[in-house]
């Protein structure tokens, strides 16, 4: 859920501010108010939405090995598993058949790198220790990983 809605905050602010990228799925002109255009895509794509989640899942089941493996601060950690998720993003620039309008595909290159980036630093914070309660989230006490060195 975290990814779904930093994705969708991402795509919303950053690429359907581009009246080419909206064009491109097939909706030009104006753009739509935020809850207006989330309201609608939910009942009109609800698969987009599972996508999402689905991707979200696949980014944290990647990332787990490398957060229960590392041996580094968690600051790095996170910065590792940011970039690790959002570097292949950075392939949008290149021209392909899929994405033909170069400013369709450097949006969508700053979308998702930008948000697998951000959610890479949120899920080693979320994961790098046990959270007993809200309040461990926030705290700089190490309940730690069983196996894992701090």
């Amino acid at each position: 859920v975290t990814y779904l809605v930093i994705y969708w905050l991402a795509g919303y602010f950053i690429a359907w501010q581009n009246p080419e990228l909206r064009a491109f799925y097939g909706s030009s002109g104006e753009i739509a108010p935020f809850f207006e255009h989330t309201f609608d895509t939910f009942i009109d794509s609800p698969s987009l939405i599972l996508l999402q989640l689905a991707r979200g899942i696949l980014f944290a089941v990647i990332a787990i090995p490398i957060i229960r493996g590392s041996r580094v601060k968690p600051w790095l950690t996170g910065l590792l598993v940011a970039f690790l998720l959002a570097l292949p993003h950075l392939g949008h620039i290149m021209p392909n058949p899929l994405m033909p309008i170069a400013s369709v595909r450097f949006s969508h290159m700053v979308e998702t790198s930008t948000s697998t980036f951000i959610f890479g630093l949120i899920i080693v914070w979320l994961l790098h220790r046990r959270h007993y309660n809200v309040k461990d989230l926030f705290s700089k006490k190490q309940t730690g990983l069983p196996n894992v060195e701090r």
